[in-house]
């Protein structure tokens, strides 16, 4: 019947159809009919327009998503508040970066045991250090666990929540229970944190975060709690480039790059350098190369005459690439069995058997010379 009248109102005029229902079932029905005939209109129209509102909303959702995937995220330039931020952390603990895009190069056995270097009780420095574990295949973080007999979790996310809690995440810091690592706790990662790491990339370039991601790890080390509880921080990076390897950058107050020596890691090397040289000045001021570490050596004493030569031309392209000089500590980390052994179980630095102590802490004492530990 509504159908109907409708076909009759679009023909005749509402006021004449009106009239018509009036005549027939009375001035009341009909006046009750009207209104629930303009009801209806009315919310057909609000229903109109609230799938307007959806679809704008989704044409520029979309557009947003299409800038994330295309545009350049990491890259873009910071405000003036992360701008600020990035120029601070000479001012509080030592901030060591880990890094290279090359995998396989030492980097998490020179993350753990640079940093067991960093805090023995037993050696010059007895620094407290806070380990920060950004690679998902959690390495560091299963020999940093094993002291406390867990196994890896996803803390480190912690400080990349929706709402910054600088606290929370400085509590979900594990502590280190070697008895010659006072003092010093550990943020862990596991699988999960690559999703982690893709997901908050995302969620920031479609702007759903208020802060400038990529200084989020720098807000939170320098929050006052931190400072005073630490000397140094130890991260360990992935071997690629994403916003939690960048946010590390963002912190670094000295990036050290261990690395093979061969043909290919030069090559690898010099473009990983030119990539940070050309970010440096927009995104993190403060970082300082510490130099690399020549890993994975032929022999415990001395170098081979060809990997002298490797030193030598990764050095000269290194300062093409930086565009200052970025030279070899002096100290270098051999292939031995024991070391290999210890990965992802203890700290090699703390094994007398086989002289991996000794390799270690001269390792230790070069990198710390260079951020200024040792004069």
């Amino acid at each position: 019947m509504l159908e109907t009248i409708q076909k009759l109102i679009a023909d005749n005029g509402l006021v004449d159809v009106l009239q018509l229902i009036a005549g027939v079932f009375g001035a009341g029905w009909a006046a009750g009919w009207a209104l629930r005939w303009l009801w209806n209109r009315a919310a057909v129209a609000k229903a109109r327009e609230r799938a307007a509102t959806a679809k704008a909303a989704l044409a520029e959702d979309r557009e947003k998503l299409h800038r994330a995937l295309t545009g350049k995220v990491l890259t873009r330039e910071p405000n003036d508040v992360a701008r600020r931020l990035g120029g601070t952390l000479q001012q509080g603990p030592k901030v060591v970066v880990i890094c290279n895009l090359k995998g396989g190069v030492g980097k998490t056995t020179l993350a753990a045991n640079f940093g067991a270097y960093l805090a023995d009780t037993n050696g010059p420095l007895k620094q407290r250090v806070l380990f920060i574990d950004l690679d998902f295949q959690g390495s560091l973080s299963a020999t940093l666990a094993n002291t406390i007999n867990e196994r890896p979790r996803n803390r480190v996310v912690s400080i990349y929540e929706d709402h910054y809690q600088p606290m929370l995440a400085l509590n979900q810091a594990q502590p280190v229970t070697h008895e010659r690592m006072q003092g010093c706790r550990f943020l862990d990662a596991d699988t999960r944190l690559a999703v982690d790491d893709e997901r908050l990339k995302y969620r920031w370039a479609l702007g759903e975060f208020e802060d400038d991601m990529r200084y989020r790890l720098t807000r939170f080390l320098q929050e006052p709690q931190v400072r005073s509880a630490f000397d140094a921080v130890v991260i360990d990076c992935p071997p690629r480039d994403s916003l939690l390897t960048y946010s590390a950058y963002a912190a670094a107050t000295h990036v050290f790059v261990p690395t093979r020596l061969d043909r290919l890691s030069t090559a690898s090397n010099t473009l990983f350098l030119a990539s940070l040289a050309q970010e440096k000045a927009p995104l993190w001021p403060s970082m300082r190369m510490g130099g690399f570490i020549a890993s994975m050596t032929k022999q415990s004493t001395g170098l081979t005459e060809k990997e002298s030569v490797h030193i030598s031309d990764t050095e000269r392209a290194a300062l093409d690439a930086w565009g200052e000089p970025v030279t070899f500590v002096g100290a270098h980390v051999p292939t031995k069995v024991a070391i290999a052994d210890s990965a992802g179980l203890s700290f090699a630095y703390f094994d007398a058997n086989d002289g991996t102590d000794t390799i270690f802490s001269g390792v230790g004492e070069a990198m710390a010379r260079r951020i200024g530990y040792v004069p």
